[in-house]
């Protein structure tokens, strides 16, 4: 048999498999897909440092056998369940202590003074609520033993419009013989001066933020390496650009890089999906904690 027939044969019969698949495929109407239940989301990250803030809310699920349309699913979903118990419990000394509702916050709020968060601990935040099921997470608070220094700011490019392409540089020097995870965060303080009611307005812009980890790296000096971009004119007042560099747990990494990668992925139809971390039993969400190792601001 020659080559010319072999290729007419595999074409008769990839047409015939597609004919016989095709006439197997058909529509059909009113079918009842089981629900997925609502699940509490939780999402907190502790600090020695800084207040103690928990966002609670019901998690939606799609509902297969409702048209989804603006009416009734995406309007007023992610509402803050403001009536939960929320406990939060030093593992180490079993402190424990409830966590009130904010309502100015729209969060669950504890300055830092009513209960003490210690570098090394292990912390377990549980929080129930009517109609679901209790749910809890754990993190350990880094032990801030790294050390960071940031050195300069370096434009990269500018454009007519007012964007300017930036390079943060900067080190972290790594404790050894540690998985350690860190973030770095950069961010602009803006000012401006409105017409309508002639008040002045502070505003945070140039958000931008930066995962690292000390793998491959452990016991070295991490290059900071954090490019972002920054926007300028005229109407605002640019009160400077802080970074601030973080040591955090495995939680807090992990929920950030599985949120970046969606992000990475979301206009690409051909990328397989990507899940979305979480550390909390019972539901959905993120509890973890960090340490601030150095905070700069720069260009002020």
């Amino acid at each position: 048999m020659n080559l010319q027939s072999t290729k007419s044969i595999i074409t008769i019969a990839a047409a015939a498999f597609a004919i016989t698949f095709a006439s197997c495929i058909k529509d059909v109407d009113d079918v009842n897909l089981p629900n997925t239940p609502q699940k509490l989301v939780v999402q907190s990250y502790i600090s020695p440092t800084d207040s103690i803030f928990v966002t609670v809310f019901a998690s939606q699920p799609i509902n297969y056998n409702i048209p989804i349309d603006g009416n009734n699913y995406y309007y007023n979903a992610f509402d803050t369940i403001k009536t939960a118990t929320v406990i939060l419990t030093n593992i180490e000394d079993d402190n424990t202590i409830a966590i009130p509702y904010d309502s100015k916050q729209k969060k669950y709020a504890l300055p830092p003074n009513l209960f003490a968060i210690e570098k090394g601990n292990e912390y377990e935040l549980r929080v129930t609520a009517n109609n679901f099921e209790t749910v809890s997470g754990r993190t350990v608070v880094p032990l801030g033993k790294a050390t960071s220094s940031i050195e300069r700011i370096d434009t990269i490019s500018t454009n007519e419009w007012g964007y300017t392409e930036m390079r943060l540089i900067g080190t972290i020097i790594d404790p050894k013989n540690e998985d350690n995870f860190y973030s770095t965060l950069i961010y602009s303080l803006k000012q401006y001066e409105s017409s309508w009611d002639e008040t002045t307005h502070t505003f945070i812009s140039n958000y931008s933020k930066q995962l690292i980890s000390d793998s491959n790296s452990d016991g070295r000096t991490i290059s900071i390496r954090h490019e972002f971009s920054s926007y300028d004119d005229d109407y605002y007042i640019n009160l400077g650009t802080t970074t601030e560099v973080y040591e955090v747990d495995e939680h807090y990494y992990n929920f950030h890089y599985s949120l970046q990668n969606i992000y990475d992925i979301m206009d690409n139809p051909f990328t397989e999906s990507s899940h979305l971390y979480s550390n909390i039993e019972g539901g959905l969400g993120v509890f973890g904690s960090y340490i601030t190792i150095n905070q700069t601001t720069l260009n002020k």
